[in-house]
């Protein structure tokens, strides 16, 4: 069963959707391209483990990987910068000291990432963007964030 996680949408209206196919234990991302009905598979050329989101930066589209690198601490997140349809990872972000960041924004040059994994559950990160890296601020009190909504 294939389970769409998050999606998001380019300048140019298609939309892209990752999620997780549980009988084979991979990753999917696909397409649904503007004014069409159906969605196409993309192939990245990096593989990703587990979905984070998908978002529009202004150059590339976005795509969050929840277990990109183990550490001592249980895996770290990361972000590709893809060429979208292309299917070319441009760029891999480590976002280091994170757990799960899921439901990221992309707010010109800044990362904001809701850490959803239980030893750091109560914290949201800001990074700079594409730099990644430590995060530069930190925002804790919340419960186990997963997402972030961006208000001007």
């Amino acid at each position: 069963m294939a389970m769409t996680f998050f999606c998001g949408y380019d300048d140019k209206g298609n939309l892209y959707a990752d999620g997780f196919q549980y009988s084979s234990s991979m990753f999917i991302f696909a397409e649904l391209p503007k004014g069409k009905k159906a969605f196409k598979d993309i192939t990245l050329d990096k593989g990703i483990n587990y979905p984070g989101n998908v978002r529009w930066d202004g150059k590339y589209v976005s795509v969050g990987e929840q277990e990109y690198e183990y550490s001592s601490l249980g895996y770290e997140s990361a972000i590709f910068q893809t060429t979208g349809a292309g299917g070319k990872v441009v760029h891999v972000i480590p976002l280091t000291g994170t757990g799960d960041i899921v439901g990221f924004s992309i707010e010109g040059k800044t990362l904001i990432g809701p850490d959803a994994n239980y030893r750091n559950a109560d914290d949201v990160f800001f990074w700079n963007y594409p730099a990644g890296g430590k995060a530069t601020k930190t925002l804790t009190g919340f419960d186990a964030p997963f997402g972030t909504a961006i208000s001007q």
